[in-house]
This record gives structure tokens, sequence and C-alpha cells, in this order.
């Protein structure tokens, strides 16, 4: 009788897969558990020489998971609401994107490449957390000292206040506002507040539902679809697009989905397109 449940990883790693048992020993080479609807990750080796990945399953928890990985390590696409357990060193790049984290506690201590949390809600992360050169994503963090991250570029928060249900932080560059747990941007408090409306209304994908990969649209129309379908903000795209040097021209779906890789949204987006 075999000692782990199905959906497990021991129970993939060993039954269907028919490998030999390594639970809580080392293991040299690349493990990809990925697609394989696991709800846990009982059966894991302690260390990993190589990358682990175990994205796109039904995770609600990282317990059992390798505390040592040499290349990359990716949980993203889950229904993680905490990083506990996860590796404390990663030698490569770290995903955990698209999942429901409103925090950052108990995540790497030493991450080798960019770290990717887009996707999510993080509002909490631990004092000791040193940033890598490349994050993606928004971390929205405020102290007496108040910095951020937004959009991936860490930005000085100059002075936040409340205007009845909105909260609205001053940058040297811009403003961003938060309501109803959304947070949107521009270049003054007028087009932040515009730009939240059209992100929390705007959001009617159904003209797009019959295009592929191989569809060609506008520069202008890949703006207006990526902010549609995937909720990012207008602030954000033109940043992107100029930090970038994005061309404007006309795009594939494939196009935009290898231009747009590891910003904002992107899994929404390539998710979108193969269905």
């Amino acid at each position: 009788m075999n000692k782990y449940k199905k959906g497990s990883f021991g129970y993939w790693w060993t039954v269907i897969k028919g490998n030999e048992d390594i639970e809580g020993k080392n293991y040299k080479g690349d493990i990809n558990c990925s697609n394989n609807q696991l709800t846990s990750l009982k059966g894991c080796p302690q260390e990993v020489g190589g990358w682990f990945w175990c994205d796109n399953n039904q995770l609600t928890s990282l317990e059992g998971c390798p505390q040592k990985v040499g290349g990359s390590f990716s949980c993203s696409n889950n229904q993680l609401t905490s990083l506990k357990g996860c590796p404390q060193k990663v030698g490569g790049r770290f995903y955990c994107s698209n999942n429901q984290l409103t925090s950052l506690k108990g995540c790497p201590q030493k991450v080798g490449g960019s770290f990717d949390c887009s996707d999510n809600s993080i509002t909490i992360i631990p004092d000791d957390f040193k940033f890598t050169d490349s994050l993606f994503g928004d971390i929205y963090l405020y102290k007496d000292e108040v910095w951020s991250f937004f959009d991936g570029v860490k930005k000085n928060v100059l002075k936040q206040r409340k205007q009845k249900d909105i909260y609205i932080y001053y940058f040297e560059d811009g403003v961003c506002i938060k309501k109803d747990g959304i947070y949107s941007h521009g270049k003054n408090l007028k087009e932040a507040k515009e730009d939240w409306i059209y992100k929390v209304s705007n959001r009617d994908t159904s003209e797009y539902k019959d295009m592929n990969l191989d569809t060609i649209i506008s520069f202008e129309e890949m703006i207006k679809m990526y902010i549609t379908i995937t909720g990012a903000c207008g602030f954000g795209c033109r940043d992107f697009i100029k930090t970038n040097n994005v061309e404007k021209r006309k795009y594939s779906i494939k196009e935009i989905i290898d231009l747009t890789q590891n910003q904002y949204g992107s899994n929404t987006f390539k998710k979108f397109f193969k269905k």
C-alpha cells in the first residue's frame, strides 16, 4: 500500500511517474510537477540541485516543499495564501505570481534571480526582506520612511492621505489611489481616479473570445485588450511601453504574450488565449 495519497507530490512521483521515493533526500536534477492537480507537496526532496516547478496545480500550502533549490522555483497559478514552507534559498528566479497572497512572510532569504509576485495583493513584507535587482508585481508597503514598488519600479511615497473611502499616495512622478482594495495610478489625482473607474468597469472580454495566437491587431487595440483582460492600469502600461521602447506597430497575440512575459497580468493574458 502506497504511503502517499492521490494528489500529493509523492504519489505523482512514485506511482504515476514510477520513480524511486525521494522524500527528504537531496535530488541533483530538475523537477517539474506542474499541471498535475496536486493538492499537497508531501513527498518532496529536502534539496533540489536544479529547478523546481510546481505551478498550475491546486496547492493551498507549500508545506513539504524543498528548502533549497539550485535553479529557479515556481509556485505560480495555485491557491496559495501564504509562502510559509517555501524554499529559503533559491539560486535562480522565484515565481509566486497569480495566487491569493497578501504577505511575503516566509519568502526565501536568498534569491539569485528576479522575484515575481505579480497578480497578488501584497501589503505585508518581512522587515529583513532583501529585494533583488528585478522585481515584478506591485508591493504596497507604507512605514515612517515610506517607499514602495509599483509595476516592479521602486518609488518613494512623498505623502499619503485619505479622501472619504479613497486612500491616496503621492510620488514625484504621479499618484496612486486605493479604493475597494483596487489600486490605480495616474500622473495626477484626476487621472488616477479615471483609471480606477476604467479598471473596474470596462472588463467585457467577449470581443476577444474568437481571437487566437495568430490574430493580428493594432498597437492601440493591443493596449486596450491587455488592460481589459488583465485589469492592468493605463499608467503602468504607458510606463512599460516607454521604458522598453515598444514599437508602435501591429502585433500578433503570440507576440504580445512574449512581449509582456513576467509583467503585471501576463499569466492572466496568456491563459485567456490558451484555453
